[in-house]
């Protein structure tokens, strides 16, 4: 395998990566927005959900398969921390001037679209059509996850 090239197990571990950052961001923005600390909230518990997904996709993929030996994750970590959750955005800044709950909504949306297209990105570094295969799923599971907040908008 090339070096500037992932396996579809570092975009695992990238993509829990960036639900947990995710998750963190909502957290704390439920802290530092008492008044929508409900919505934040829920949100934290979405993106931990698609974390939990992640991984469980990732220990299906494993199962049968030899675990790939890394030796060194500096490659798959350093991409993982370029994510828009990453960032040491304060969340009362990031969501400063919003009123009400579909406005929050609606940036928060735009956040994890760009998650989205983060991960699509990452296709254009796979090994093989196999990997890509497998880091479609999770794009689409991700997707899935965007769907939900999407019907909490309309709901």
């Amino acid at each position: 395998m090339e070096q500037d090239q992932l396996t579809a197990f570092e975009v695992f571990e990238i993509a829990e990566e960036v639900q947990e950052d995710a998750a963190e961001f909502y957290n704390q923005a439920a802290a530092a927005i008492p008044h929508e600390s409900n919505l934040f909230l829920d949100l934290a518990r979405l993106a931990e959900d698609c974390r939990h997904t992640f991984a469980r996709l990732k220990k299906e993929y494993l199962h049968g398969r030899t675990p790939p030996v890394i030796m060194d994750d500096s490659v798959y970590r350093g991409i993982a921390a370029l994510n828009i959750f990453a960032a040491n955005v304060d969340p009362a800044e990031e969501f400063e001037g919003l009123h009400g709950k579909g406005e929050i909504l609606r940036a928060v949306l735009k956040k994890e679209q760009e998650i989205v297209n983060y991960l699509t990105g990452l296709r254009s570094f796979l090994a093989t059509p196999a990997d890509t295969a497998v880091v479609n799923r999770i794009i689409a599971e991700k997707n899935r996850h965007l769907h939900s907040i999407r019907s909490v908008i309309q709901g």
